[in-house]
């Protein structure tokens, strides 16, 4: 282990991030390697850190600079990882990136050296955006979650709830919490190649006004102070939905 003392703060975080992984995967939103976690995790394990030689670590250069993610910690689920796994060892399945000074590249750490490919969610230039934003709207959100309901997925792929305004009007009608706890609603990004620095920021736009944000027959991304909370705001979304397709399935339409 390349991290063998972890603090209790990081440890509480990581215990969550497996239990929610495990949600995901039950819950069937993160099918096969589907789905990706993020948390700015820099005030609770920037002191405990060791101090190794990080140009020996994987490097990764970005396409855009970003100023206001310089020197932080992120956790981040790596790509290729499925989210049951995640819940069982989240350290083989997961990784720390540091940003450099400037918020140009970041230095990959492992907590578990035996896997030398393992890289970030290919979501990555999403969760940078919206870390970004995060630090500039909502300071107190630190906690990022990507995935994939069938819910949303199936709704967004009516014509008429493709797009914001239909999509909120629906969820707001059919289950009162929705205005109780996301009361701005939620965020709507048509479909862009997954991965992409396009959807990235078409996505990151929106972080100011939203919380949840989804994305056309993909899935959506949820924000927060802490990752159950994310979660949560996503499972609210997802029962709205599935309130009305309920309802449309045995044969009401008003």
């Amino acid at each position: 282990m390349i991290l063998p003392h972890i603090n209790k703060q990081s440890q509480d975080i990581f215990d969550a991030v497996k239990d929610i992984a495990g949600f995901i995967w039950q819950k069937g939103w993160g099918e096969r390697n589907a789905g990706n976690i993020s948390i700015n995790i820099t005030s609770e394990i920037k002191n405990s850190l060791p101090v190794p030689d990080i140009s020996q670590h994987p490097k990764i250069h970005f396409e855009k600079t970003y100023p206001l993610l310089s020197d932080i910690i992120l956790f981040v689920t790596a790509g290729g990882k499925r989210m049951r796994d995640i819940g069982k060892d989240i350290y083989s399945n997961s990784c720390l990136i540091k940003m450099d000074s400037k918020g140009e590249s970041c230095h990959i750490q492992r907590f578990d050296d035996a896997d030398i490919d393992l890289f970030p969610t290919s979501e990555l230039p999403t969760h940078l955006e919206i870390h970004e934003n995060l630090i500039k709207y909502k300071p107190e959100f630190k906690a990022v979650m990507h995935s994939h309901p069938s819910e949303i997925i199936a709704l967004t792929n009516c014509n008429d709830f493709n797009n914001e305004q239909s999509i909120n009007n629906l969820i707001r009608g059919i289950h009162p919490e929705i205005n109780m706890f996301l009361p701005d609603g939620i965020g709507y990004v048509g479909f862009e190649e997954p991965g992409s620095y396009e959807i990235a920021l078409k996505t990151a736009e929106q972080v100011k006004d939203h919380d949840v944000i989804v994305w056309s027959r993909h899935g959506c991304f949820s924000m927060a102070k802490d990752i159950e909370d994310a979660f949560d705001k996503t499972d609210l979304v997802v029962k709205a939905i599935s309130i009305y397709l309920m309802c449309r399935s045995a044969g009401l339409k008003n």
